[in-house]
């Protein structure tokens, strides 16, 4: 990832939620560049990090927040949600109770955000049968207004698989460019800094003794 000449960074918050095993963590890890396993409890989990995303001429750090296992317990806080610019609300495609679910999700993250853009992320799209088909997904999430005319609450629809690696990046990529065009940053800290120092930290040099 480019430095940006250590200039200030711009940072936006990205919150990822929806029923556990739809394949959240896998997301997480695949935007971060950790690649993809099975089992996700094999990965040194951070329930938050960051990464650098480019948008045309400009360099920002999205922060990215998943949900490390707390909607087992429908225990997603406010902390979760709170200051988040977007939340990815992920359905696995083969799952109808995992869509079903994503109404509840959708209204606690409106509950605790302040305007954040609503994505809906259908994803696992690499298997061969998916169950439930984006029609079903559009009459679910969708309501109808005067004149009949549609109207979708989500200002983004992505549809991905993190095992194959398909549709996450124009997912964050296309997500990062909202954002810049629409929300303002949490924050004008030098991110890349903070990263850089907590990676020395992590990853001390390693010591030139015999």
């Amino acid at each position: 990832m480019a430095e940006g000449g250590g200039e200030k960074l711009d940072v936006y918050k990205i919150a990822l939620c929806g029923k556990s095993g739809v394949g959240k963590t896998s997301i997480f890890h695949r935007v971060l560049g950790n690649g993809f396993k099975k089992n996700t409890l094999e990965f040194k989990h951070l329930p938050e990090s960051k990464v650098e995303v480019q948008v045309k001429e400009k360099t920002i750090i999205i922060h990215l927040w998943d949900t490390a296992g707390m909607e087992r317990h429908k225990a997603l806080t406010r902390p979760h949600y709170q200051g988040s610019h977007a939340v990815l609300l992920v359905y696995d495609c083969d799952e109808t109770d995992s869509l079903n679910q994503i109404e509840t999700y959708y209204e606690d993250a409106k509950k605790h955000t302040n305007g954040a853009a609503m994505v809906l992320v259908r994803n696992k799209i690499d298997q061969e049968c998916c169950s439930v088909e984006k029609e079903d997904a559009e009459k679910i999430l969708c309501n109808h207004i005067e004149k009949g005319l549609p109207h979708c609450k989500f200002q983004h629809k992505a549809e991905t698989s993190a095992k194959a690696d398909t549709g996450i990046r124009e997912l964050i990529q296309s997500v990062a460019e909202y954002l810049v065009q629409n929300a303002e940053p949490s924050n004008l800290q030098n991110e890349f800094e903070k990263i850089k120092q907590r990676n020395k930290k992590q990853n001390p040099a390693p010591s030139s003794r015999c």
